[in-house]
């Protein structure tokens, strides 16, 4: 994998706190798929998503709310601690 400059890791951070807010926000099943498509172009072209995608989902998975990131066909599937979806509709377990 190639080294992210500092300037590529600040708009990927950027990205990241956008897409996590966002899943959370949205899922109510506490996964999702990010696709460079979900992105305002002002937040992330789509080229700099598929040139730094593995980046992308590494920086992801270090938001408290993330559980796992992985890349999947050219997407970040991400599985979200379900006390952070409020649009969750099943039932929290703990144990």
């Amino acid at each position: 994998m190639k080294a992210v400059t500092e300037q590529v890791k600040a708009v990927l951070e950027k990205a990241a706190d956008y897409m996590v807010k966002k899943c959370t926000a949205e899922t109510e099943s506490g996964t999702y798929f990010i696709h460079a498509d979900d992105f305002p172009e002002d937040i992330l072209p789509p080229e700099v998503f598929a040139e730094n995608i593995r980046a992308l989902a590494d920086i992801v998975l270090c938001h408290k709310p993330v559980a796992e990131a992985d890349v999947e066909d050219g997407c970040i599937f991400i599985v979200m601690y379900l006390e952070y979806c409020p649009n969750y509709g099943g039932v929290i377990c703990s144990i």
